[in-house]
């Protein structure tokens, strides 16, 4: 249905009642005709608009007389005509009195400043003429007969007329044949069958010895081939009965199928084999769990409306496959010099012809409207089409200038900004509102979807690296569990999953031991607080941006020598994403070997990892140098030979320079459960 909204409007109301000939009835319609203007001025536009009429006793307040309306009456060139009473009868008792008031309601808004009626509108009142009652009037009781003694004569009466007998009729049937007793049938005098002459002989059909026994005994037990009755039936108790239903019962469940729906005045309980409606999880919990959602995909922002463009312009989203709709809109913000020429058209996936959101008409230069949900489209039906399926694809929006308003050199008039929103009622996912207190275990499954904006904060479990991965709106990338490196100044969710990854175990939680921005400069403080830590992960940020680090799989103790026994060490760029792992070198005789240099532990160094050394920080925990390729391997560069060590691309790629940097933070971190 089209709703037509008035902003304001000016009535102007001219009443003409066309009366009927003399010899007809007082007509029950008054014709009344006006003018519709704008709240501009000037005529309103053309179309059907939903008017009421109304008949009052007073000018201003009061309850109507009688009402008719909203009847939808067409209006051209702001001129309209409509016959009151066409709809509801106009009643001549609404118009007995010195005044009648006409008011006028369009549509919705305000009714109209009433308007008096002409006086022929009271013609109507005539009708009360055709039915009036005698009042004061002489009854026939009141009157002597004798008056009308010389308008009608006995003797000119007819003799039945006087004594009311049938035999003083003239010219009537002679019937004494047929009235005396001695002539009627013996039937009509005894009131017997059998004095009927040729009746049928009924004899053996009304004796009770011919008759069933059950006819004269009137007992169920004589009937013949009677059906089976149960013990219940006879009886009358509920226990003869056989498969009898579980009844409920106080202080026991409800039958198989059946739910609780409350305890009956008795104590039994109120069992019904109604369920809960899939919707209304939210009820049952206490608005805590909600199972329907409300999901949007944003189209284009600001996109620019052609000038006098009637193709008009059109801007596409994908919604993705997020289930079914139980409510479906557009969100459409406009701004535009001028609204009455433009039109909005909307394409779902695979449809040939477009729904119409918005068909001219307004007045203004905005427009901000939820369009199948706050505000009615203008054609077509989105809940038809589109509720209970499936809305995923491609949905475009097309809006539409064909009047040019704006001077050279504009191009454009306005822009538009919109989305698509559905309801859903998920079969996937819920939603908890407040905190999820889970005395067991939590299971979280496989999910092979691939991670994007939509999935931004998921969790899913990794069963071929056996580890939980979190999505970060991008990819999916292993979780650190709930500890990781709590604080850190330079290792974010996604490093530590790094880290935690290399190392094998995703969940492992570190403490930090020592802070370059906290702790003294100075390698000294390092050892002292970094000691028998067991294992630990160095990492340091450069003033070029890297961020580099290594993990030392043994204890640092200031020995002041290499540690060849601390296997699993390696270095690392989280810059890079790279795990440098320790380096196996090839000789002639076909063995590899591999230095045992896995750390340098010196009270005077910092961090120093290999021998040559791959990296090391100085005493003063900022200065230092890289030369990878000793004892880990090169990510680029020569890394398959001794001669490889050295190489300018190798270390270059690890820290950037040999040595042309400075560690701006550093931290060092142990086990937690130490």
């Amino acid at each position: 249905m089209k709703h037509v909204s008035i902003l304001s409007s000016a009535l102007g109301l001219a009443f003409a009642l066309h009366a009927a000939s003399a010899a007809a009835a007082v007509p029950a319609t008054s014709a009344v005709e006006g003018t519709l203007q704008a709240a501009g001025g000037g005529a309103a536009a053309d179309g059907v608009y939903a008017i009421t009429f109304g008949l009052y006793n007073k000018e201003v307040g009061g309850n109507p007389l009688w009402v008719e309306g909203p009847i939808n009456i067409g209006v051209k060139s702001g001129q309209w005509s409509h016959a009151l009473g066409t709809k509801s009868a106009l009643s001549p008792s609404v118009v007995n009195g010195a005044s009648v008031w006409l008011g006028v309601q369009i549509g919705s808004d305000p009714e109209l400043p009433r308007q008096p009626l002409a006086s022929t509108a009271f013609a109507v009142r005539a009708a009360v003429a055709e039915a009036l009652e005698c009042s004061g009037c002489v009854g026939a009781g009141a009157i002597d007969p004798k008056v009308f003694e010389s308008m009608v004569k006995k003797s000119d009466l007819a003799a039945v007329a006087l004594s009311g007998n049938f035999s003083d009729l003239k010219g009537g049937p002679d019937l004494s044949a047929y009235a005396k007793t001695a002539a009627l049938a013996a039937v009509a005098t005894s009131g017997n069958y059998s004095d009927l002459k040729g009746a049928p002989d009924l004899a053996p059909y009304a004796k009770a010895a011919a008759l069933a026994a059950v006819a004269q005994s009137g007992s169920y037990n004589d009937l013949k081939d009677k059906p089976a009755i149960s013990d219940a039936g006879k009886t009358g108790n509920y226990g003869d009965l056989q498969n009898k239903p579980v009844l409920p019962q106080l202080g026991k469940s409800c039958g198989t199928g059946l739910v609780m729906a409350g305890i009956k005045a008795d104590g039994s309980y109120d069992c019904s084999v109604s369920a809960i409606a899939p919707d209304m999880i939210d009820e049952v919990s206490n608005g805590l769990i909600w199972n329907q959602f409300v999901d949007s995909t944003n189209g284009g922002v600001k996109v620019p409306i052609p000038d006098g463009n009637g193709a008009g312009k059109s801007d596409s989203l994908d919604f993705p496959d997020i289930g079914s709709a139980q409510a479906i809109w557009v969100n459409v913000d406009i701004l535009t010099s001028d609204l009455s020429a433009v039109t909005i058209e909307l394409y779902g996936p695979g449809m040939a012809t477009p729904y119409v959101l918005y068909a001219k008409g307004k007045t203004g230069n905005t427009l901000k409207a939820a369009f199948n949900k706050d505000t009615p489209i203008a054609q077509g039906d989105m809940n038809k089409d589109w509720i209970g399926k499936n809305p995923k694809g491609l949905w475009s929006l097309i809006v539409k200038d064909p009047l040019k308003n704006q001077m050279p050199p504009a191009v454009n008039d306005g822009e538009f900004t919109w989305s698509l929103a559905i309801q859903t009622l998920s079969t996937k996912k819920i939603q908890v509102k407040g905190n999820l207190i889970v005395d067991g275990s939590v299971k979280v499954g496989t999910d092979s979807a691939t991670c994007d904006a939509t999935k931004a904060g998921t969790m899913r479990y990794n069963s071929a690296d056996k580890s939980l991965d979190l999505c970060n709106g991008t990819a999916w990338v292993a979780w650190f569990g709930t500890g990781g490196f709590p604080n850190s100044a330079i290792i974010t969710p996604t490093y530590a999953s790094m880290i935690n990854g290399w190392i094998g175990n995703p969940f492992k939680t570190w403490k930090l031991c020592y802070k370059k921005s906290v702790d003294a400069g100075d390698s000294g403080t390092f050892h002292s607080k970094c000691n028998g830590k067991g294992d630990t992960v160095t990492v340091a940020k450069l003033d070029n941006g890297r961020v580099i680090g290594g993990y030392a799989g043994c204890s640092w103790y200031s020995k002041n020598d290499y540690r060849y026994t601390c296997g699993g060490s390696f270095v690392f760029s989280l810059t890079l994403g790279h795990k440098f792992n320790k380096k196996f070198y090839h000789v002639d005789n076909g063995n590899n070997f591999s230095y045992l240099y896995w750390i340098y532990d010196h009270s005077g160094y910092g961090p120093t990892f290999g021998g040559g050394h791959d990296w090391h920080v100085s005493s003063n925990m900022t200065t230092g140098y890289c030369n990878l390729g000793h004892d880990y391997t090169c990510r680029v560069g020569t890394n398959n030979s001794y001669s490889g060590y050295g190489d300018t691309a190798c270390r270059n790629d690890f820290c950037g320079s040999y040595d042309s940097w400075k560690i701006t933070e550093l931290e060092v971190w142990y086990p937690s459960d130490l």
